[in-house]
């Protein structure tokens, strides 16, 4: 009958309108934490209105971007916040973002925790922000080859990364030892301190050692 009809067609427009009035409300809120994490970036980086609105242009782009499926703006700035205080700045921290978010991706993990593992791999080997990508490249490729959880993997590599870098070690050689390790079995921790053993004996060797490499013609030095 025409009354039914009606009814349906009215019904259907007040699901239509739930659902639109929903969305519109979710977007509002999450308009609202976007702006909240953005101060809270602001405060932590000490950013001027101007730097607010260079960090805000970031996350927005960041969160449609789509080789980043699933990332939203929220997530970048998160990512933003997580980086300032490690690498020493916002623009330092808008930089790494895409490599931070990247990892935390592959990683299946929490957008800040994988964020800072990624700063922590810059700082101690020296790089750039811009090469927080590479980080996250590098421990995104050791994820797939063992299997490991990239809090393992960080384990692993905050016990001997400063080892590899003071004897002028790259991340990816540190990356390549780490899974020879994990592959034998011996993960996380127990693999950073055998790797940090070995690159400061070999360092350091022994008389008997340096002795016989001193044959072999090799020398081992401290690369500054």
């Amino acid at each position: 009958t025409r009354l039914g009809v009606a009814g349906a067609v009215g019904a259907g427009a007040v699901v239509a309108g739930s659902q639109l009035f929903d969305g519109f409300t979710q977007g509002i809120r999450d308009a609202a934490a976007l702006e909240q994490e953005l101060n809270v970036l602001g405060a932590q980086g000490r950013a001027t209105s101007k730097d607010l609105d260079g960090l805000r242009k970031t996350a927005r782009e960041l969160g449609a971007d789509l080789e980043l499926p699933g990332v939203s703006s929220l997530d970048a700035a998160r990512a933003m916040t997580a980086l300032v205080r490690p690498l020493g700045d916002i623009q330092a921290a808008s930089d790494g973002a895409r490599g931070a978010l990247q990892l935390a991706k592959v990683a299946e993990e929490d957008v800040a925790k994988s964020a800072k593992i990624a700063a922590s791999g810059v700082k101690s080997f020296g790089l750039e922000a811009k090469e927080t990508t590479r980080v996250a490249d590098v421990l995104s490729r050791v994820i797939a080859v063992t299997g490991d959880s990239l809090e393992v993997i960080a384990q692993g590599f905050a016990q001997s990364a400063s080892a590899y870098k003071d004897a002028g070690f790259s991340i990816e050689e540190l990356a390549q030892d780490y899974v020879a390790l994990s592959q034998a079995g011996i993960k996380g921790s127990d693999a950073g301190t055998s790797l940090r053993t070995a690159i400061n004996r070999l360092r350091a060797p022994t008389k008997e050692v340096a002795a016989e490499m001193k044959k072999l013609g090799i020398e081992v030095y401290r690369a500054d």
